[in-house]
């Protein structure tokens, strides 16, 4: 009994990486504060894939050696999937697009072949940002793998609980310690032949990219440089409850490569780099922790879930699904089954009898429909007669539009081409009989009266008269207003309204 409550007060997780497994344990000790404890064993020796035999027997024996040094067996722990065996999607913004783009990845979960062939087991988690936004992570895990990483812990006498990306946990730890509490910050995981970059926005993940190429581990620095200002756009467009620009960034994975990278970062870009470490942990947040290292933040951040669990977080539970899949007692599972059945006769049989009674009262109606035939022809035929009359009146009506329609762009088009270039037009106003007031001004009147002259070449306008002109002082200096007065000929499908003056 002694043994059961010392592992209810134990929180213990798991990180499974391409080569290693990195454990965190939290031991919540009634005469002391809590404390963490985290370490880095290898479980890959010769085993080409995880799903395959040999990876099954290689893992199992990396647990069973944790167990017996930890003193775990029948422990509930929290597993992580590295980079190499899960892929995480995130989709943020207004509710129905988030549920659309959710069905396309779910429908589209089969063709990542970066997880190997065969079936895909799926993980989703999502979260209300307002009434009409969500934010949404959804993770894709081979089917294989999961289900030997199952049986493997099962084995090993373990108990899983929960199956998350490790980005997610980092990004939860991150989260934790207030990295990216004031800005999103940018997050890179490098496994041991993977290269994880997210975005991350107080302990969300908001974007899951993997630079491709055989050289993206030595070329992050480069890659992040050249996105940085899309990354920026993606927070600033599309995940609308994060404020402020990324100006840094966190770093995880081997430690070596870590520094080495952290240096590249400072040398070719203007982002602070920070390794994830130990220290920055212990400096930053209330925790106490007596051993980790770079490698398992992951497996830190997966073990910080519980103390999460009050806050609305996007964290999918890849053991969800699975679960809903298992295999319920036969009776239940019948009575389900039979139930529908039931149900299914039921409307059928209530659907014969209502079709049979509507069939009758339709043959009811036909015969009655009958003695209103000579009515109904006649109808009809006083119908095309009307549609008849109605499509000569709107024939007419279009005819006597376009007969009597004046072009009055054209003619304004041609007055605005007869201006000389010292005058300039102020408005124009036209009354029902088709006569034109032009109102203007010129800096000469040689020029008022060279208008006068083009307006009465052109063809259309007849009766063009200057009514007079004033001088007046603009800032620009002395200019002359004047008015003119001009009427439109009827016009004339044959009129040249187009043309330009003599």
């Amino acid at each position: 009994m002694r043994q059961r409550n010392e592992q209810q007060k134990r929180s213990v997780a798991i990180e499974i990486t391409h080569d290693s497994l990195h454990i965190c344990i939290n031991d919540q000790r009634e005469d002391a504060a809590s404390c963490f404890h985290a370490e880095s064993v290898p479980w890959r020796t010769s085993a080409v894939a995880l799903d395959s035999e040999t990876g099954s027997q290689e893992l199992t024996v990396a647990l069973k050696r944790l167990v017996a040094t930890h003193k775990l067996h029948g422990q509930t722990v929290l597993l992580a999937l590295g980079g190499d065996f899960c892929v995480t999607r995130v989709v943020s913004g207004k509710s129905e697009y988030v549920r659309q783009q959710l069905h396309e990845y779910e429908e589209r979960s089969s063709s990542y072949f970066i997880l190997g062939h065969g079936p895909k087991t799926l993980g989703r988690s999502v979260r209300d940002v307002d009434a009409k936004h969500q934010h949404a992570l959804l993770s894709i895990v081979s089917q294989h793998a999961l289900t030997t990483v199952m049986e493997a812990v099962t084995r090993a006498g373990l108990k899983a609980d929960v199956v998350e990306p490790s980005i997610v946990a980092t990004c939860r730890l991150l989260g934790y310690v207030g990295g990216d509490h004031d800005e999103p910050a940018l997050v890179i995981q490098l496994g041991q032949r993977t290269v994880e970059l997210g975005v991350s926005y107080r302990g969300q993940l908001l974007l899951d990219y993997r630079p491709s190429g055989h050289d993206a581990r030595s070329s992050v620095a480069e890659i992040v440089a050249r996105h940085l200002i899309r990354l920026q756009r993606y927070c600033d467009r599309y995940v609308q409850f994060t404020h402020g620009q990324i100006t840094r960034v966190y770093l995880v994975g081997d430690s070596e490569t870590v520094l080495e990278l952290a240096k590249s970062f400072d040398e070719r870009t203007e982002l602070q780099a920070t390794v994830l470490d130990h220290d920055y942990v212990v400096n930053h947040s209330d925790l106490a922790i007596d051993s980790s290292t770079v490698e398992t933040m992951a497996a830190f951040g997966t073990c910080l879930r519980p103390r999460s669990e009050g806050i609305q977080q996007v964290s999918p539970n890849l053991l969800e699904r699975v679960r809903s899949y298992s295999r319920e007692p036969l009776l239940p599972a019948l009575a389900k089954t039979l139930w529908p059945v039931a149900a299914a006769v039921f409307i059928a049989g209530a659907t014969w009898t209502t079709a049979l009674y509507e069939y009758r009262a339709c043959c009811t109606l036909e015969t009655r429909l009958e003695t209103f035939e000579p009515q109904l022809r006649k109808t009809r035929v006083l119908r095309m007669q009307l549609i008849d009359r109605r499509t000569k009146v709107e024939n007419l009506l279009a005819i006597d539009s376009v007969l009597h329609s004046t072009p009055w762009h054209t003619i304004t088009q041609t007055i605005g081409q007869c201006l000389p270039d010292d005058v300039w037009l102020q408005s124009m106003n036209v009354d029902g009989n088709h006569r034109i007031t032009i109102l203007g001004v010129a800096l000469t009147e040689d020029g008022v009266f060279e208008l006068v002259g083009h307006l009465r070449k052109y063809p259309a306008i007849e009766r063009v008269a200057l009514q007079g002109t004033k001088f007046a002082r603009f800032r620009a200096g002395p200019v002359t207003q004047f008015s003119i007065e001009c009427e439109i000929q009827d016009y004339d499908k044959d009129s040249d309204y187009g043309g330009q003056p003599g």
